[in-house]
């Protein structure tokens, strides 16, 4: 049987190539029907996320009570050096006079001065087990620790702050601190500050705390220390208490972060005034720099979610171009719909407020989208009576609470987001079921068309070779050969 040469197998190989293209419009058409709707899905992801963010946005602005984003306040102090304020969605407009006469602090106990070298503690105490008990607030904790024979007075001293800062319990921590070339001082501080955290010690097991200065008639009596002698930092409890007058009332606490004497404002007391200086002035008033901080985010969410759709809906008459949402009038409806719902009015506003974004300085732009264009309008606006811009968004027919509305119909389970991706996601499965089909049809037809060249090939070969046996023949009749 003849063989097809290499060159013969290209150039059938070149004819089924070309009848293959000439039978493939129908994919074609389907392959660019599958880009058209991969294309429309992600068009479709893309607007739902931006919905997702303008209703978060929306939903935010039409909260009211203490979670309103109009309802936020801020502390503004005179001498930020001395006092300082934050206000939460709680708290009342007003202003306050502080004057700030103490801090809160910490107590502290210090041991006596004593030789880092010396072995004083460990001799008079001898080697063996030590605890002394430390009570704070109530609570009391055991501290135990060892000494040996002849150990140094610093490592006695370190051993005993290693045991109490490794203690959950004991509510103060310790340190050696080496007050001189050749001496060190124990040094024991309170968690917490104020007198309740006021601290007491005692001796269990030997006489440790005797022997560093701190006896049972220096702990009792909060005898002060010296530059030698142990003893407290503060021998009153009352100098561990912060004082201060709010509106010429006396006020004592026992933290410098008071959060109980001015209805939701956590005042941080900084420094301290004399009874003879003038007050610090703390105003609360409304944050106006986040109300308006969150009016801007509203807007850009707003914009980008109305561009995205001004941009996939339009239809370019010159370039006979049209975007993938051009046609369908769900989505241009929305588009509408947004720009209509921010131009009008609100009903639901306090006499004599503005009833339009416009009377508060935020312009409608003819393609829709906002912009605070009269800065002066709206900073106005916010100084007279936040309620000028709130009424705006968050009373009952507010723009924030429609727009919420009016979006979740497309983001929402089951919305006319969920019912277009659906779609389109089924016209897309069609589309794969019949190109798979498609292309099988094609595939049959080009090997039954290489097959008929093949077969066509192999007849001309046969023809060729029973020509040149019928020319030798004949030659050979005719003297030829």
């Amino acid at each position: 049987m003849p063989t097809i040469s290499t060159v013969q197998n290209q150039q059938i190989e070149a004819l089924t190539l070309q009848y293959r293209y000439s039978i493939s419009n129908p994919v074609t058409r389907l392959e660019n029907r599958q880009t058209s709707l991969n294309s429309r899905l992600t068009v479709l992801g893309e607007l739902k996320s931006k919905l997702i963010a303008l209703n978060k946005m929306a939903k935010d602005l039409n909260l009211t009570g203490t979670g309103s984003k109009f309802n936020v306040y801020g502390a503004e102090s005179s001498l930020p050096s001395i006092l300082a304020g934050t206000a939460t969605s709680s708290s009342s407009v007003g202003t306050h006079s502080l004057l700030v006469t103490q801090l809160a602090k910490a107590d502290t106990v210090i041991s006596s001065q004593l030789s880092g070298t010396g072995t004083n503690i460990a001799d008079t105490e001898g080697a063996g087990t030590k605890s002394f008990r430390l009570t704070i607030n109530g609570t009391s904790t055991d501290i135990s620790f060892a000494v040996t024979a002849g150990q140094s007075n610093s490592d006695v001293l370190a051993n005993i702050a290693s045991a109490i800062n490794a203690s959950t319990t004991a509510g103060l921590t310790a340190s050696v601190v080496a007050d001189t070339t050749g001496t060190s001082r124990l040094v024991f501080t309170s968690k917490q500050t104020g007198s309740a955290q006021a601290v007491s010690m005692s001796d269990q097991t030997g006489t440790v705390l005797n022997s560093i200065g701190l006896s049972a008639g220096v702990i009792a009596g909060r005898t002060a220390s010296t530059t030698t002698t142990g003893g407290f930092l503060h021998s009153s409890t009352a100098l561990l208490d912060a004082k201060f007058k709010v509106n010429g009332i006396d006020i004592t606490r026992g933290s410098n972060t008071v959060t109980d004497v001015l209805s939701g404002v956590t005042l941080e007391l900084k420094g301290v005034q004399l009874a003879t200086d003038t007050p610090v002035t703390l105003k609360v008033s409304t944050d106006k720099t986040k109300v308006k901080a969150s009016i801007e985010d509203f807007i850009k969410k707003y914009n980008e979610a109305l561009e995205f759709l001004n941009s996939k809906t339009s239809v370019n008459s010159d370039k006979k171009t049209r975007e993938i949402l051009a046609s369908d009038q769900v989505f241009k409806g929305l588009k509408l719909n947004m720009r209509s719902l921010m131009s009008s009015g609100v009903s639901t506003i306090q006499t004599g407020n503005p009833a339009l974004l416009s009377e508060i300085g935020i312009k409608v732009a003819s393609d829709g989208t906002l912009s605070i264009s009269d800065s002066a309008a709206f900073e106005n606006a916010l100084a007279a009576d936040v309620r000028k811009v709130s009424d705006l968004f968050n009373s009952s027919n507010g723009l924030a609470g429609r727009l919420s509305t009016l979006v979740e119909q497309f983001t929402s389970t089951g919305g006319q987001l969920d019912i277009a991706q659906d779609g389109t996601n089924n016209q897309l499965t069609n589309v794969k079921s019949a190109l798979t089909r498609t292309n099988a049809q094609i595939d049959s037809k080009v090997a039954f068309f290489r097959k008929q060249y093949e077969s066509l090939y192999n007849a001309m070969q046969k023809i060729s070779l029973q020509s040149q046996a019928i020319s030798r023949l004949s030659g050979s009749l005719y003297g030829y050969y």
